[in-house]
């Protein structure tokens, strides 16, 4: 698979044709980059993790790979957990979210 065009905008970066791809390409910090490929041990603890997470609460979704477009980044979590009522009916990234991270 051809990488996408060097960019350092994120406009641009969304608009290449081959950013969901998997492994999915994120752009950090003005780059392209393509998150490495899980192993099976990671998949299955992901899948188990978003799980538990979905059978506790009704309020939240936890949802696996899901891109983000945080401006100025576009990253794709392992794991994105999301209020409800913050989830759209029609299919695409999820749009204006916080990053957190430790």
């Amino acid at each position: 698979m051809q990488s996408p065009s060097i960019t350092n905008s994120l406009n641009a970066f969304l608009q290449q044709p081959n950013i969901e791809a998997s492994p999915a390409w994120e752009f950090i910090h003005g780059h392209p980059k393509q998150k490495p490929m899980p192993t099976l041990f990671h998949s299955r603890l992901q899948r188990n993790l978003v799980n538990a997470i979905n059978n506790q609460t009704h309020a939240c979704v936890a949802i696996q790979e899901l891109r983000c477009i945080i401006p100025p980044l576009s990253p794709v979590p392992d794991i994105v957990v999301v209020k409800s009522v913050r989830l759209r009916d029609q299919d695409g990234p999820l749009e204006g979210s916080r990053l957190l991270v430790n």
